[in-house]
């Protein structure tokens, strides 16, 4: 197997955001899809060293000019959760992943809420009521895990080895369905470009889509509408 090289900050999506200053909200642009709705797909891309930068975001389809809109982001007093899975502080300090707090706005204060090395190898989360879902990636074995995590003890309650098609860069719940959606690695392209619906219990992924680009952030709204930072289609 090529060697996946993981780097910069990577937050597992658990975002829950409290406390909005109203007149602090900022707006971006940004694009919505529905899933259900056809994703097109363009072109085949060529072989390349996958990358597990969550830096690097692409969106789920190509906009129309409809699905464009201004939306609002949370105030500079929004607080969010998720997981920090590396830090540049650690190349001269010792490794801390867990679960942090983060102040929703530019150079806001990243603070440790419970520490847990089982997280360090975490590519994506999502949190479903009282547990934490993740596919994780060993990166001296390179061996692939389904994981679960409790969101009260922040314990590991499950770490079963599985196949590199089950590994996802992005996992989102649709809070009017419940269900798991996420964009998974693809064996054959060595993108993240596999739209799939996932499946907590089996640990498996079911293909959609082949969304002809690199997602590594995805978000549902309370409507349903999923969420992704866009970039251009392979050529």
């Amino acid at each position: 197997m090529k060697k996946i090289i993981t780097s910069c900050l990577a937050m597992a999506a658990l975002a829950v955001g409290v406390a909005t200053t109203l007149a602090q909200q900022q707006r971006v642009t940004t694009t919505k899809q529905k899933v259900g709705q056809r994703i097109e797909t363009r072109g085949q891309a060529s072989s390349r060293l996958a990358s597990l930068r969550p830096s690097v975001a692409f969106a789920v389809t190509q906009p129309e000019k409809s699905a464009v809109t201004s939306v609002v982001v949370p105030g500079a007093n929004t607080m969010f959760g998720g997981l920090m899975v590396y830090s540049d502080k650690w190349q001269t300090s010792e490794s801390t992943p867990g679960v942090v707090s983060i102040q929703a706005r530019e150079g806001g204060a990243i603070s440790m809420v419970h520490s847990n090395k089982d997280m360090l190898n975490v590519k994506s989360a999502v949190k479903v009521n009282n547990i934490v879902y993740a596919t994780a990636m060993n990166l001296s074995t390179y061996k692939i895990y389904v994981q679960e995590y409790s969101a009260t003890s922040w314990t590991c309650t499950r770490n079963e080895e599985t196949d590199m098609v089950n590994l996802a860069s992005s996992l989102a719940c649709d809070p009017t369905t419940g269900k798991i959606y996420g964009s998974f690695f693809n064996t054959e392209t060595e993108y993240w470009d596999r739209f799939c619906s996932y499946s907590a219990s089996l640990g498996e992924a079911t293909d959609i889509a082949n969304m002809n680009r690199d997602v590594h952030a995805l978000a549902f709204n309370s409507e349903g509408e999923l969420y992704s930072p866009v970039l251009p289609t392979w050529t």
